[in-house]
């Protein structure tokens, strides 16, 4: 939900982001070519795009929380939320604030229930 907020509040500046929703919101393999190249288009423009930032902080969190040993899990955590700490991505920052708050938690449950499920 991060994405999509930070996706409405840039759209007032950006009209490209307009009908761009669900294409940040799916997963990658369930978008269609055209799809696909819309998104591809946006993340090129990472170091500049809000929404870019923000749709690649979540992928790099669901990238993390499918490895499946706690004590990396725990450390990649932990330079996760701080370089989004670091960013401009405001609503991504409060996902950090609660990896941060729920971080032995979520280390643990690696451990016991596979796979969790985090929406974003």
């Amino acid at each position: 939900m991060a994405v999509d907020e930070t996706r409405r509040r840039e759209q007032r500046t950006d009209p490209s982001l307009k009908d761009m929703r669900w294409v940040l919101l799916k997963d990658r393999s369930k978008l269609s070519p055209e799809q696909r190249e819309d998104l591809d288009a946006l993340t090129v423009r990472y170091t500049t795009n809000r929404v870019a930032r923000a749709w690649k902080y979540r992928e790099q969190l669901r990238d993390i929380l499918d490895r499946k040993q706690p004590h990396v899990v725990s450390r990649m955590l932990r330079q996760w939320c701080s370089n989004v700490m670091r960013s401009k991505v405001d609503a991504m920052k409060g996902v950090a604030r609660l990896v941060r708050r729920h971080l032995e938690a979520m280390s643990l449950g690696l451990v016991i229930a596979r796979p969790m499920v985090v929406r974003i």
